[in-house]
């Protein structure tokens, strides 16, 4: 698992690198610029590429780009170093690696315009180390004018940190952003480099070590964390397990036209390894699961009027909830007032129980309307919204969701004890206690009908076997998103089925196991 950090604590870490641990930071840009610079180097082989312009901006990202400047020029690549500012206006370490730069005979060179840059004549890679992660606001002036350049010049670009004119802390640009290929990012990743639009920006992110000591990297105050396939494991089945102790999955949903999702979060159930899996729906729509559903089995539950629940079907579906070892709750239930109702009885009897329920879809929309149950809610549920039931089920994240997801779901994991699982891109998993997680997987692949009532099985299916809510989640999620991945490259992004989504979730749950 990789600790994802804010600007603060990037800063903080560096601190205490220099303070507690005696390490001057002069070395840890040392560090920084020789491993950047062996990274780029990798490419200037590969492609045979032997010019490289660097951007320097005043601040320490520059002062990376000066160390840069002389392992690149040292292994023979010919180098244009453009300062955007000047050379008196440096200062601290960033100033002794301009010096040394001086003293070496690498010539930098102040720009007040993009018209001051001389064009290669050869192939040539750009390096970025304009603005690091200190950025505040958009960027301005020479330097919103250099990045519009190098974005203009069609050619391969290393962001050293971030892009310039991101900001760490915010995944919605104030202004120009660099447009990399690669970022090569110091020490632990950026917050903002997961989160979209800022993540189109970063292009391939891979982290360089700048030699931070282990006890400044795992900090226990990070809260947020990059799930590695690494971190996940399926515990093979115990040889004496049968379908009762394998798991049972009771799901509650459905309504006229809405059956497919009920089918959908079953089947997800069964991937996943429960042994049991009943899905309990109107009496009227039963023939359609009876049609749809051969290893699972489907309850016919008396219904208000065809195809709407109603609290008549409560006492059934209480035997269910006793019986499970797991309850989905939500997916096209549909949001009839009578089936509110019902949804009432069934969540609150289902906490009291102490069950593992996880509310998804139209029983999400219910809890929007009763933010006295969120507030009951304790850590045996789980709640799957994506940012529109989100944004509903807490109306303050409105102001923060687009900017700063990951802070909204700290903010709502802070007065609601459930485990969340914020679905979006990326999707999150968070839990006061626990910290938040960010999914590295999946694509636009995944805005089809459906695949999130197959989450919702999975989800549902690995927690009746056993795992805690926060567990089932995060490693339903990676699986979820591994094999759109994997569907995406057999069969298309816009072209691949749920079909083939089931199939490839067959193949990541073996690989993981």
């Amino acid at each position: 698992m990789i600790s994802v950090v804010t600007g603060n604590e990037m800063r903080e870490m560096d601190q205490r690198s220099i303070n507690d641990f005696g390490i001057p930071g002069i070395v840890l840009m040392e560090n920084a610029g020789r491993n950047t610079a062996e990274a780029i180097l990798e490419l200037c082989d590969k492609e045979e590429i032997f010019t490289v312009i660097i951007f320097a901006g005043k601040g320490n990202n520059g002062g990376d780009g000066f160390v840069i400047a002389r392992y690149l020029e040292k292994n023979g690549i010919d180098i244009y170093v453009y300062l955007a500012a000047k050379k008196e206006s440096i200062s601290g370490d960033a100033l002794t690696n301009l010096q040394i730069c001086l003293n070496s005979g690498i010539d930098i060179i102040e720009v007040s315009s993009a018209q001051d840059i001389e064009v290669p004549q050869n192939p040539f890679i750009i390096i970025d180390a304009l603005l690091g992660t200190g950025i505040q606001g958009g960027s301005r002036g020479i330097y919103a004018e250099l990045i519009e350049w190098i974005n203009d010049q069609g050619q391969f670009v290393f962001a050293v940190d971030i892009p310039s004119g991101l900001n760490s802390d915010f995944s919605v640009p104030a202004g120009p952003v660099v447009l990399a290929n690669k970022t090569l990012t110091m020490g632990l990743p950026k917050l903002s480099q997961y989160f979209y639009p800022a993540r189109s920006f970063v292009g391939e992110l891979e982290i360089i070590d700048i030699g931070f000591p282990l006890d400044v990297e795992d900090d226990p105050n990070i809260e947020v964390h990059l799930i590695d396939e690494s971190d996940l494991s399926i515990e093979p089945p115990d040889p004496e397990l049968h379908k009762h102790t394998a798991g049972r999955v009771f799901i509650l949903g459905g309504s006229t036209g809405m059956t497919g999702a009920v089918v959908l979060a079953a089947k997800g159930a069964s991937l996943a390894g429960a042994g049991l899996v009943i899905s309990g729906v109107a009496e009227s729509l039963n023939p359609v699961l009876e049609t749809k559903l051969t290893e699972q089995m489907s309850l016919a539950l008396p219904e208000y009027t065809p195809g709407v629940l109603g609290k008549s079907a409560f006492s059934l579906i209480k035997e269910k909830i006793d019986w499970a070892h797991g309850v989905l709750v939500g997916p096209g239930i549909g949001r009839d007032a009578e089936t509110i109702q019902l949804l009432d009885q069934v969540i609150q009897y289902a906490v009291k129980q102490k069950k593992k329920i996880i509310i998804d879809a139209d029983a999400l929309f219910f809890l929007s309307t009763k933010p006295e149950i969120i507030k009951s809610l304790n850590g045996n549920v789980l709640l799957t919204p994506h940012f529109g039931e989100f944004g509903r089920l807490f109306p303050k994240s409105k102001k923060v969701l687009k900017n700063q997801p990951w802070k909204a779901l700290q903010d709502f994991n802070k007065q609601c004890k459930a485990v969340t699982n914020l679905k979006g891109a990326p999707s999150m998993v968070g839990k006061k206690e626990d910290g938040v997680f960010i999914n590295p997987t999946g694509n636009p692949g995944l805005a089809k009908g459906g695949t999130g009532d197959l989450l919702a099985g999975i989800i549902t299916g690995l927690t009746a076997g056993g795992m805690d809510l926060t567990e089932a989640a995060v490693t339903a999620n990676f699986i979820h998103g591994k094999a759109a991945d994997n569907a995406v490259a057999k069969w298309g992004m816009r072209s691949f089925t749920l079909e083939n989504l089931m199939d490839e979730i067959k193949l990541v749950i073996n690989e993981i196991s």
